[in-house]
């Protein structure tokens, strides 16, 4: 919701408190920082975004504008007036919300010339993944901006699994990753418990949590892994390194930035001298998983230094030129590149530190996985939080340089955390500097219409993604185009690669003007080829955004920051130019939400509308719900609260589950089913339902296909217990919400043993089942019409490889209903008739007797009761009874009670004299 506030309101008015009967109640702190938000701009209309609960998450200034804080004067220290700022405004943001603080983190001496400081809200002592608020000052540290990317949370709960429990979910959720069993053990590092947000985040896992986060090597191999402290359930795995291209399964993304308040240099002052060092790995091959990569230093024998003649390698003296060409853009924008993002080089210098030529070995013995092959060339590129490093030719394409080069600029200003639109914003960032480094530094034959990126990687002259047509890549253009690529757990992280192209065709228009989506922009540029107003805006911009924002966070800031830079001296931007940016946001749709697809709609458990009378024929959750249910005596099913994990039921108090402690040894692949103890009888008309809620973790492979995999399944069999046919796998009935993963080998590593031959893979390989993870309960139903007229026993089992698992599934609410028309009810089924018992053997001291069956119907299950002249002898219900001593003498018989899911019926033997021993 946008909301104009005048500067015409009466402040005074505001917080007058009138005494006598009717007089208006005071305001509260929130009402109060909003009015003076409106009654101290100083010129024109403050512009005030407000989330759904009403929260300030975006107030802005006109073109020379500021908020005048009678706080603060031009010689306040810069810190000291955002502090002040916040008090006297923040309540508007919620920071004033019971148990939210504000630790700073930054702060950026601008492109403006003003000052941007970054806080970090904490809740209940801990740090919220995303949770910022960012305020912008002019030269005289008065307020232009403030942004909040805040949780609502108020509180958190202790946790309930702790640090190192938690850390053992991540390290098997890592090997996993590495597909290399045991061979592999990942270096786990805590960053202690986080708050995550879905609001704040748009990661998959909904509502709030309270999370261990651990940055986790194995090898190069480098991943964020978010453990919910009271389940310990896997809430997010992520690449923490930043890539170019969309990351296959071994590639990664950029954690949280220390909590620095040192001042950052970003204001037009002159840039000191670039410092670059070109190291090359010559395609040898590291083991991906195993060994980490070499740092790149002035003491490891680079291939090139600063001020050294050409190496004569194309890549080395790529690498170094088109280095050279970013920095001189960050340089004509005020920024020392190599003192922001350089790396130390143990003398107390930095450089900005580069590695060419890598390549990678996937060092897993299984020849038939996926995983096994060597990464040679390796067709990408990443910023890994210190430095650069490029497969062979990458650092040959400018723009790639500038891109991942920008990567680090981002993690020292906005540090926009790497998942979903956040996380496109940064790649959108990369994309756009990269793209402006590559049209100042154009090569003979490059066309200055072309906004393709990547097109000059050798043998893909094509390129991978386009500012002025994303749609060309599958990219989206826009917030509704069909290109917007969902949440998903693993894939992309949440569609960096993807649902940047929003940002990218944003910037195109900004830069270089058009009509499309029903607006005609002006480009800022015009025909300036160095794109230097582009330039300037969005290194504001990124200066400017919190680490949570989203697209809608995007339109906001960047027309504030043209709106900021428009009322510095020469700067050259114009109110035109501020309102091609605010037509281009329109354009591309920023403020609109796309659709997203984290968990589906539960199954409905409603009848059809023709067949509207509902009859429940199984309710795992009346009566004595632990017998409703059977399984295996060496099973994992159970009711029982977890020691870990504690309580997970979709209603109660409990549900059947089957999670097993974690264990890193390898262990032989099996199934594991609950089975319904009775069966039922589907009735012969109308339709019948099988409907449950589950909840589900299950190893899967990272990597993303059209047809989602898993390694771990959950599936669901029916038994037609009149059919010696094993049970039917019920994937190819109708389903809502079905099991949508295949079952793939995986079949992790080998055994300790090599002469082991025992199988690897899950046992039903090629099946389809409930895989990966679930994001929370979801309920699902299936038809179980197809087996009208017979009486059924519907099994939930697990499966499992050899190599480590995790959490398992989770199962409850599970009912079994019957649909029919108003007119034809269903007739109730008549108990079925008692065939009969006779006891078969002799009565003899010593000799085993057994009840002998006939004439009951299919499908029949059995209990029994042997008796003593006519009393129950305890704990004789087999079906066989060995004659005791204290049996002789006396009359035994049996009683068999039948079940079928229509009732039971009972049939009693005739009794046999057991003589007194000689």
């Amino acid at each position: 919701m946008l909301v104009v506030l005048g500067a015409s309101a009466s402040l005074a008015a505001a917080v007058l408190a009138v005494a006598g009967p009717g007089a208006a109640a005071p305001l509260s702190t929130s009402d109060l920082a909003r009015q003076r938000l409106t009654a101290e701009v100083s010129t024109g209309n403050a512009v005030v975004r407000r989330g759904a609960n009403g929260d300030v998450t975006f107030v802005g200034t006109p073109a020379g504008a500021e908020i005048d804080n009678p706080a603060v004067t031009a010689s306040t220290p810069v810190a000291v007036a955002a502090r002040a700022h916040l008090a006297r405004y923040g309540a508007a943001l919620g920071a004033s919300r019971p148990g939210t603080t504000l630790v700073q983190r930054n702060v950026t001496a601008d492109v403006a010339g003003g000052d941007v400081v970054h806080y970090t809200q904490r809740v209940g002592g801990l740090p919220v993944i995303g949770g910022d608020v960012v305020v912008t000052m002019n030269a005289d540290r008065e307020m232009v901006s403030m942004s909040s990317t805040m949780s609502t949370a108020t509180q958190v709960r202790a946790a309930r699994v702790s640090e190192s429990d938690a850390a053992d979910v991540a390290r098997v959720v890592a090997a996993n990753d590495a597909q290399a069993g045991s061979k592999v053990r990942p270096i786990v590092t805590s960053e202690g418990r986080w708050v995550l947000d879905r609001a704040v985040t748009g990661t998959p896992a909904p509502g709030v949590a309270t999370v261990w986060r651990f940055d986790v090597m194995s090898g190069v191999a480098h991943r964020e892994i978010l453990v919910d402290d009271q389940t310990g359930a896997l809430l997010l795995d992520m690449d923490a390194d930043q890539t170019f291209l969309e990351p296959g399964d071994d590639e990664r993304s950029v954690g949280e930035s220390s909590t620095s308040t040192q001042r950052v240099a970003g204001s037009a002052l002159a840039a000191s001298s670039v410092n670059r060092v070109v190291c090359d790995n010559a395609e040898d091959k590291v083991d991906y998983y195993v060994l980490g990569d070499v740092p790149c230093t002035t003491d490891s024998s680079p291939a090139r230094v600063e001020g050294e003649l050409a190496a004569n390698n194309d890549d080395v003296d790529a690498a170094y030129d088109n280095a050279g060409a970013t920095s001189d853009l960050y340089a004509s924008l005020g920024v020392d590149l190599t003192q922001l993002i350089g790396r130390e080089m143990g003398d107390g210098t930095k450089a900005l530190a580069q590695t060419v030529r890598m390549c990678y070995h996937i060092d897993n013995p299984l020849s038939e996985s996926d995983y096994v092959y060597d990464w040679c060339p390796y067709e990408n590129a990443r910023w890994n939080g210190t430095q650069m490093y490029y497969g062979t030719g990458f650092a040959l394409a400018d723009d790639i340089v500038g891109h991942e080069m920008t990567h680090g600029v981002t993690q020292h200003y906005s540090n926009l955390f790497y998942w979903g639109e956040s996380g496109a914003i940064n790649e959108s960032m990369s994309d756009v500097m990269g793209e402006i480094v590559d049209h100042r530094h154009l090569a003979d034959g490059e066309s200055v219409d072309s906004w393709v990126l990547g097109e000059d990687l050798p043998g893909a002259e094509g390129g991978s993604r386009s500012l002025a047509d994303p749609s060309a890549f599958w990219d989206p253009d826009r917030m509704s185009s069909g290109y917007w690529q969902g949440d998903d757990l693993w894939q992309g992280n949440g569609g960096v690669h993807t649902n940047s192209g929003v940002g990218n065709k944003t910037a195109y228009l900004i830069m270089r003007g058009g009509t499309f989506n029903g607006q005609t922009i002006t480009g800022i540029d015009g025909d300036d080829q160095s794109f230097a107003k582009t330039a300037r805006l969005y290194l504001l911009t990124n200066q400017s955004l919190p680490s949570g924002a989203d697209y809608r966070g995007l339109s906001q800031v960047l027309q504030q920051s043209c709106r900021t830079l428009s009322a510095v001296a020469n700067s050259g931007f114009t109110q035109a130019d501020c309102e091609g940016v605010r037509k281009a946001t329109v354009a591309t749709e920023l403020d609109q939400t796309p659709a997203k697809s984290a968990k589906p709609a539960d199954a409905p458990s409603t009848c059809p509308p023709a067949l509207p009378i509902r009859t429940v024929l199984f309710d795992s959750e009346t009566g004595d719900s632990d017998a409703k249910f059977t399984h295996a005596a060496d099973s994992n099913w159970s009711r029982a609260t977890h020691p870990v994990l504690g309580q997970n039921a979709r209603s109660g108090r409990s549900s059947w589950h089957n999670v097993q402690d974690f264990d890193f040894a390898d262990e032989l692949p099996g199934t594991d089913s609950l089975v319904m103890a009775q069966p039922l009888t589907v009735p012969a008309a109308g339709r019948t339902y099988l409907r449950f809620s589950g909840w589900h973790q299950f190893v899967a492979p990272a990597s993303h296909t059209a047809q989602p995999r898993t390694y771990d399944a959950g599936t669901v069999e029916v038994d037609d217990v009149g059919d010696p046919a094993p049970p039917l796998d019920a994937a190819e009935l109708p389903w809502v919400n079905g099991p949508a993963h295949r079952i793939v080998s995986g079949g992790a590593a080998p055994w300790d043993d090599p002469e082991n031959t025992a199988p690897i893979d899950n046992p039903l390989v090629g099946r389809m089942g409930f895989g990966g993870v679930s994001l929370g309960w979801v309920a699902s139903s299936v038809d179980l019409t197809s087996f009208a007229g017979r009486s059924v026993r519907p099994q939930f089992t697990s499966s499992y490889d050899n190599a480590v698992r995790y959490l398992g599934w989770f199962v409850d609410d599970i009912t079994v209903y019957h649909c029919t028309a108003a007119t034809a009810p269903i007739a109730a089924t008549p108990p079925p008739k008692a065939g009969t018992v006779r006891v078969r053997g002799k009565a003899k001291l010593g000799k085993r007797v057994t009840a002998a069956t006939a004439g009951w119907v299919g499908g029949t299950t059995y209990s029994y009761q042997w008796q003593r002249d006519g009393k129950d002898i305890k704990r004789a219900t087999k079906a066989s009874y060995l004659i005791r001593k204290s049996d002789a003498g006396h009359r035994l018989k049996v009683v068999v009670t039948g079940t079928t899911g229509a009732g039971v019926a009972t049939a009693t033997s005739s009794a046999i004299r057991v003589p007194r021993h000689r």
